[in-house]
């Protein structure tokens, strides 16, 4: 709504294109993503708020108490797992019903690995471009698989930091009756706390978006100026060890900022469409042509290499508002570097594994 407005009226004003670009495009989405983040989080505070009130949360922790102890975490984590499955800032927020924080960390750490509503809408968009629909299939049941490991290696990891098994204890805790729910507090409450995420967050992505702005920003929109393109292509002969060219790598960077942004990428990579900036912002409101990106895909990239970039992109770091949603969560920047250095180098390594393998058979 704001950008083609703010855009002509400093174009007719003969305002610089970087400063035009800044007004129109930057600070919208940063407000767009900061927004959508506290909307999220107001939205999983009244579910929250609603279950714990009705008596039915502390019903759903007591079934999932001794499978969820496994992981070092309370049987409360299991509807913040599921909530991760829509969205990973979800599932982060809804943490706050953990006992402490030791726990929260743990479980935000875990529910990284579980892939969003977001990636969902990728990987089969991407696997169809270069597999059979059986094919697909597989892929989708071994990301599946891969989670299943990623959790209990996170687990193993982190645990033994955040959940000591010498303090780890089974939930001692009372049923309490079903009841109806004060909507007036859920509602209050809910607000609040969005509105304290909200400022928080905005100084983050702002922050992290100017970064972007500036590696993807070229006078032409052409993405063989931009200053990621150079940086990509010199780290180019590293990310193909990894199993990934200059292409693929952009849109797996892209993907840590905006997992909706990865088809957009490719669109702006492999076929020359809109500026990297316009892929990763407008990446909701102007889809690509799958067909035509598959017809460009599949020409350019082997599908060891699309296979590998799957892989990497499902378990990257979920995204940008996610890494934010976390941080503001646990209070924790060294806590939250580390699950982020974990995640990037478990999706490299990853990606490095599936391509050499894949390359073997495809």
């Amino acid at each position: 709504m704001l950008h083609d407005p703010v855009e002509k009226l400093l174009t007719g004003w003969n305002v610089h294109p970087w400063i035009v670009s800044i007004f129109s495009m930057m600070i919208p989405n940063v407000l767009y993503f900061t927004i959508s983040m506290a909307s999220f989080v107001f939205g999983v505070n009244i579910v929250f708020g609603f279950l714990e009130e009705t008596g039915f949360l502390a019903r759903a922790a007591y079934q999932f108490d001794g499978l969820l102890s496994k992981l070092g975490l309370q049987g409360k984590a299991i509807c913040l797992m599921l909530m991760g499955f829509g969205c990973t800032i979800g599932g982060a927020c809804g943490t706050r019903v953990m006992d402490n924080w030791g726990q929260r960390m743990l479980a935000m750490s875990i529910i990284w690995a579980i892939p969003c509503a977001s990636i969902w809408s990728i990987i089969p968009v991407v696997s169809g471009m270069f597999f059979t629909w059986w094919q697909t299939m597989l892929v989708c049941v071994g990301i599946l698989l891969y989670v299943v490991i990623t959790m209990i290696v996170v687990s193993k990891v982190f645990s033994r930091k955040l959940a000591p098994v010498e303090e780890r204890s089974g939930m001692i805790m009372e049923l309490p009756p079903y009841h109806k729910a004060h909507w007036k507090h859920i509602i209050k409450e809910a607000f609040f706390k969005a509105w304290d995420i909200f400022k928080r967050a905005l100084g983050t992505v702002t922050l992290v978006s100017v970064l972007f702005y500036v590696l993807s920003f070229s006078k032409d929109g052409n993405v063989d100026n931009s200053l990621l393109y150079r940086v990509g292509t010199f780290i180019e002969p590293v990310t193909r060890f990894f199993g990934m060219g200059w292409q693929t790598f952009m849109a797996f960077v892209s993907g840590a900022f905006a997992k909706e942004a990865v088809l957009g990428t490719l669109n702006a990579v492999f076929m020359g469409n809109n500026s990297l900036m316009e892929a990763t912002f407008f990446a909701k409101t102007v889809p690509a042509d799958t067909a035509l990106l598959g017809s460009a895909m599949s020409s350019a990239i082997a599908p060891a290499e699309a296979l590998a970039f799957m892989f990497a992109t499902t378990f990257n770091i979920p995204c940008l508002m996610a890494l934010s949603t976390t941080y503001k969560e646990s209070h924790s920047l060294k806590w939250t570097f580390k699950v982020a250095l974990f995640y990037i180098c478990n999706a490299l390594v990853l990606s490095c594994i599936v391509h050499h393998i894949a390359d073997l058979f495809i």
